[in-house]
């Protein structure tokens, strides 16, 4: 009978033990040396196939682990946790890709020189407290992204020194990639090339959203293609000279629409050493550019370059009540360049200066200027040089001077003939080449100059009116140029009133 009990009891106990091998540790963690394969990185491989029904966490123990097995997930949900990312080094030797697939916590990944550290081709993967490459042993790529890398965060680490510090392959967005993709208290810094060393999608409809928390670049430069970024207080630092901005931000004309736009939040800008650049950000072809708010060590101009390049029309948005900028050194256009620009920045106004009231240094409003008229945000100033004094124009020098053009009781005056009496009221034509009638005469359609200069009905329709060449005489049709000079027709009006206006 006791036999019968001792047997029974090995039973169980050899039942307990076969268990205790294919179900998780109490703690959750795998030491990562405990796995099988040739190197590190084949026995994490092969605990992360294992136990991937648990989604284990692989302990790697302090120490440094060169390996040429490419760490690859397959798929599962593994993560890799060190002992501290000054501890725990992996450290590959291969020339392909280092890890694929799996969170890294609390560790260090560096290469060879050569090859890729990172490639995000899985959702909701999360890499902390990571040191991806160093100076003495970079990647060519210190991460890229493949197909399925969506809702992935990476946060407080470096990606420093290698030849390229992060890079987006623009085709990648079509393939299941690019939705919410956020770095968070992350450094690039120092990589091998200075240029694109952060780089965002390729031009081509990309469009894949990356957003940037408190991001570091410390003589690395972002580039941004086709792609939708949103940085919340970025900080800027050129530690060695520069031949090139500290971010590009373009973008094609896709479908009819502009697919790029680059948002920066209170950005500060640091420069130690000089960046011999057109500007300290570019906007290029259809490329979006908003600032708001702004933090300026440099105050080196301009701020921004805007350049159309073979086609285009940039465009940036700057609210910064902070800056202290005047307009040329705010930005700059290449040639052809006609920009969208919406500017609302602080203004430094001097009250004191003996010639009148200085704006960043420069003068708006001479000591000379007495005639004010207007109300609110629309309000004329005049100096009352004109003949008549009332409202003002820029002259040569910028400054404001008299236009000759009054608003009285009995309409527009210039330099005192009435040229749009308060009874006009016909409008006929339209866009620059508006003909203006009081529509008094027997036709009621096209207007003429009176013996006063004031406009008058001609008598005339627009279909009776002949062809006027050469000087004209009376009566001749008033019209529009440009928008704001009264001009007279030389051909006979179309339909729609339009005529050739001189």
């Amino acid at each position: 009978m006791f036999k019968m009990v001792l047997v029974l009891g090995l039973t169980i106990v050899g039942s307990m033990r076969a268990t205790a091998q294919t179900a998780p540790p109490m703690d959750g963690l795998y030491n990562a040396t405990d796995g099988t394969g040739s190197d590190i990185g084949a026995k994490i491989n092969n605990l992360c196939s294992t136990y991937s029904a648990f989604n284990p966490t692989i302990l790697l123990p302090a120490g440094t682990y060169p390996f040429s097995t490419t760490l690859d997930a397959g798929g599962a949900k593994c993560t890799i946790r060190g002992m501290g990312k000054e501890s725990s080094i992996l450290q590959y030797i291969g020339a392909a890709i280092a890890e694929e697939g799996y969170s890294l916590r609390d560790l260090q990944l560096v290469g060879n020189g050569g090859g890729t550290g990172v490639l995000l081709n899985s959702p909701l993967v999360v890499i902390d407290n990571v040191v991806l490459g160093n100076r003495a042993h970079p990647f060519a790529t210190g991460m890229t992204v493949g197909s399925n890398a969506y809702i992935d965060r990476i946060s407080n680490t470096h990606i420093s020194y290698n030849t390229q510090n992060f890079y987006w392959p623009g085709l990648q967005t079509q393939n299941n990639s690019g939705e919410n993709i956020v770095f968070d208290h992350v450094v690039f810094a120092a990589g091998g090339t200075y240029a694109n060393c952060v780089q965002i999608g390729d031009l081509g409809y990309d469009g894949p959203q990356v957003t940037f928390y408190s991001p570091s670049f410390d003589s690395c430069q972002w580039a941004n293609y086709d792609s939708a970024v949103t940085m919340y207080a970025p900080h800027f630092e050129a530690v060695t000279p520069q031949n090139a901005p500290y971010g590009v931000t373009t973008a094609d004309f896709y479908a009819g629409y502009p697919t790029n736009s680059t948002t920066l939040y209170n950005p500060q800008l640091f420069q130690n050493l000089p960046i011999s650049a057109k500007g300290l950000f570019e906007v290029h072809r259809f490329g979006v550019l908003n600032i708001e708010g702004m933090v300026d060590r440099t105050l080196e101009g301009p701020l921004v370059y805007l350049n159309a390049d073979a086609s285009g029309q940039p465009s940036l948005q700057i609210i910064a009540p902070d800056n202290r900028r005047t307009a040329s050194q705010l930005y700059s256009t290449g040639d052809g360049t006609v920009p969208h620009l919406t500017i609302l920045t602080g203004a430094v106004l001097n009250l004191d200066a003996p010639n009148g009231l200085m704006m960043n240094g420069t003068l708006v409003l001479p000591n000379s200027l007495t005639g004010t008229h207007g109300s609110g945000i629309k309000l004329q100033t005049s100096d009352s040089s004109g003949s008549t004094g009332g409202l003002p124009m820029y002259g040569p020098d910028g400054t404001l001077t008299d236009s000759g053009l009054s608003r009285t009781s009995s309409g527009l005056t210039m330099n005192g003939a009435v040229v749009l009496p308060n009874s006009v009221t016909g409008t006929h034509g339209n866009a620059t080449k508006l003909q203006t009638s009081d529509i008094s005469g027997p036709a009621g359609d096209l207007p003429m100059y009176g013996p006063d200069g004031s406009l008058t009905d001609s008598g005339y329709g627009r279909t009776s009116y002949p062809t006027k060449t050469g000087t004209a005489s009376s009566p001749h049709v008033a019209c529009w140029l440009d928008g704001g000079t009264l001009g007279q027709c030389t051909t006979q009006p179309d339909a729609q009133g339009n005529c050739s206006c001189h």
